[in-house]
């Protein structure tokens, strides 16, 4: 849900003018040193070239900036893509081998509250609170939490914010069409999904140990622990 650089510069050059036989220098303010390069110009160089962090350091340059980046999984094999990034804004796409070895072309976009998740492959994507995919994906250890919630919740992680990342960026000329969610694909919000789980598990258990009230007294004890649980 996990969501991966080029450079430019510039190059100052003195102008030399001949005519007549004489030779006619530059006016001074031509005549820049190194230490004399707009300051500008120096802030667009530390912004590009390779950059490591996570996804989370990355967003929090603030920078108009599009980004290469690979990985080797042990179960996709080489993954690399490339994002698009404006202040809390961005897009990004990645190829990845599918269940059967087909190419598959993955898309992620984010308005910086929601983020949007779609494939090559359908018509209809995901689409989940940013804050909810910052949430520790791991909540084993919290009371009250079943495997299948674990499931649930690691669904929402569309992101690895946290994965240590080489980016090789270089500045971007933002183009907004690209940092929106397309209008052909229909979008199921797993927020939505993942709470109505959440009380349709409840309302389960509820039925549940409404059966042990009626089971005999050495059962019942036993079957009531898990409603406690």
């Amino acid at each position: 849900m996990k969501q991966k650089v080029f450079g430019f510069s510039f190059l100052l050059m003195g102008v030399f003018l001949s005519g007549c036989g004489q030779k006619i220098s530059a006016p001074e303010s031509d005549n820049l040193t190194k230490k004399e390069i707009p300051v500008t110009q120096q802030q667009e160089e530390e912004k590009t070239g390779v950059f490591s962090g996570t996804m989370e350091d990355l967003l929090s340059k603030k920078d108009n900036l599009v980004c290469t980046w690979s990985f080797n999984d042990q179960e996709k094999g080489t993954v690399s893509g490339k994002i698009y990034l404006s202040g809390e804004k961005f897009y990004q796409e990645f190829r990845t081998k599918g269940t059967e070895g087909e190419d598959l072309q993955s898309y992620l976009v984010s308005d910086g509250e929601w983020l949007y998740q779609w494939t090559n492959l359908s018509q209809t994507g995901t689409k989940v609170k940013v804050e909810e995919t910052k949430k520790e994906a791991s909540v084993s250890d919290k009371e009250g939490v079943n495997s299948s919630d674990i499931k649930n919740v690691t669904q929402l992680n569309a992101v690895d914010w946290n994965k240590q990342m080489n980016y090789d960026c270089q500045l971007w000329l933002v183009e907004e069409n690209k940092l929106k969610a397309p209008e052909n694909i229909q979008f199921i919000d797993l927020n939505q999904t993942f709470n109505s789980f959440q009380d349709s598990s409840s309302q389960i258990l509820a039925d549940t140990c409404k059966i042990c009230e009626n089971l005999p007294t050495e059962a019942k004890k036993e079957c009531l622990k898990g409603c406690s649980q």
